[in-house]
């Protein structure tokens, strides 16, 4: 395999033309950016370095139009003010050229004139719709400037990109910022690009189709060809979404759900449900691609919806068995009850030992107060109620009550006592139980009341006559 030779060659683009031509650099070395003096067709021109180190096929070179011109050297500042003041013999050229077209009555427009680096030749540009015959007017221009006349005739689009301009984008003329040679434009572009059809809107300064409907065609074909049609249906997790515009440029996708919220989606966190060939176009979103909108009625559908699932995932609660706890002051009552029967229990079994045999009704008082106890103690551990257990506390402190009277010494009257006589008589159990009882015990129970209130003896003789009706019915059912 053989090498191929290359040689370095500089990039350079004219002042009125906007091609690009390579030229030989002579062994010299130039940056990008750097303006030069070089030799063309027309003489001599000032150019500007595009790139300054290019190495090239000689076959490339052989394939030429014409021959590697020279660059004869950079521009100095005496270069520089040439330059200034050809442009301005240029300047007060164009008046005299457009008015002799006017006096030849010529159908063309002046653009330009300029004036060779060199200062012998001039070139007058032009634009015209037809074919001018401008000899009459060329002599003219010879006699009047004294120097070899040039005349060129441009089309509209090298007439905007020799004068510039400012775009409707408020940018540079794409032709006079971007250089090349021209490419043609098709209406297919704009429509492509969803533009209106209307010439006022895709028309540049030139009045030609505008040069930029060329250079994003590619880009918004790429992108349609991989994103969902506009009207198209896409499968969300909030419901189905219609698609109402494509932006390009960002490759986002504007949505629209059921209920009329909108919300925008990048093209790559769109799903495709087939696989292969039947994987055309994508038409379903994530829960996740969601997530990043912005907009509140989005996120709080999402917060909704995710609420909604979680409350599925959760398992259902087993029914609970309904306990009844007593409050802690019912129970309190309930342990002082459970101590104070214990108390009574073992008051009533002292007062059976100390008043002997004799006493019937004390026995049966104290056995009936045990029997209740235990009774109490079986229906609590039943769960009795609140106010069961209230009402066996109330009986329970009358009982004990007569015991503590039962209890009592004997005491002697003294002299000069005397009993009331208001008390009336107690019922007397069965049998000899009741008349046994001496007068001893009335006398201090006579002698008690004296010294009380009316009110309170008559509280106790209430509490003693239930006291001995139970204690008898309970003695009569023994």
């Amino acid at each position: 395999m053989t090498e191929t030779s290359t040689r370095s060659v500089v990039a350079v683009k004219l002042r009125y033309n906007p091609k690009v031509f390579w030229f030989d650099p002579v062994r010299e070395s130039y940056q990008t950016g750097d303006h030069v003096l070089v030799d063309t067709e027309r003489g001599r021109e000032i150019g500007l370095v595009v790139d300054g180190a290019l190495e090239v096929d000689e076959q490339h070179i052989a394939a030429l139009k014409s021959p590697l011109n020279p660059v004869i050297r950079a521009l100095s500042d005496l270069d520089y003010d040439r330059i200034d003041s050809l442009d301005a013999k240029g300047r007060e050229a164009l008046p005299v050229f457009r008015e002799l077209i006017g006096k030849h009555a010529l159908d063309m427009k002046p653009i330009s004139v300029e004036y060779l680096f060199s200062g012998d030749k001039a070139v007058f540009y032009f634009s015209s719709d037809e074919r001018v015959d401008f000899r009459e007017l060329v002599r003219e221009l010879a006699s009047q400037f004294h120097i070899r006349i040039d005349m060129r005739q441009i089309g509209v689009r090298d007439e905007a990109r020799m004068l510039g301009g400012l775009a409707h984008c408020g940018e540079e003329l794409c032709c006079a910022r971007l250089g090349g040679e021209f490419q043609p434009v098709s209406i297919r572009m704009a429509k492509e690009q969803d533009l209106p059809l209307n010439p006022a809107k895709i028309s540049g300064a030139c009045g030609r189709l505008m040069c930029c409907l060329r250079y994003e065609f590619e880009a918004y074909r790429d992108f349609k060809g991989r994103a969902p049609k506009k009207g198209a249906l896409i499968e969300t997790p909030l419901g189905q979404a219609k698609v109402v515009d494509l932006d390009t440029p960002r490759e986002v996708i504007h949505l629209r759900l059921e209920d009329g919220k909108r919300f925008a989606v990048a093209l790559r966190d769109f799903d495709c449900p087939g696989e292969g060939a039947e994987c055309k176009r994508p038409c379903r979103i994530s829960q996740e691609a969601i997530r990043g909108c912005t907009s509140p009625g989005i996120q709080l559908a999402l917060a909704a919806l995710e609420r909604e699932a979680l409350a599925l995932e959760m398992p259902e609660p087993e029914p609970r068995v309904p306990t009844r706890r007593p409050r802690r002051r019912g129970g309190n009552r309930v342990a002082k009850a459970d101590s104070q029967d214990a108390r009574n229990l073992q008051g009533a079994r002292a007062a059976t030992g100390s008043a002997g045999a004799g006493t019937t009704a004390s026995t049966s008082g104290s056995a009936a107060a045990a029997a209740s106890g235990e009774r109490s103690t079986e229906q609590r551990s039943q769960g009795q109620t609140r106010q069961q257990a209230r009402a066996r506390t109330s009986q329970q402190s009358r009982q004990q009550t007569q015991a503590r009277r039962q209890e009592k010494p004997q005491q002697r009257q003294r002299p000069g006592q005397r009993s009331s006589g208001i008390r009336g008589a107690e019922p007397s159990a069965k049998g000899a139980t009741s008349a046994s009882r001496t007068d001893t015990s009335r006398a201090d129970t006579s002698r008690a009341d004296t010294s009380e209130s009316a009110p309170l003896r008559r509280r106790r003789r209430r509490a003693s006559s239930s006291g001995n009706t139970d204690s008898g019915e309970a003695g009569a059912s023994r």
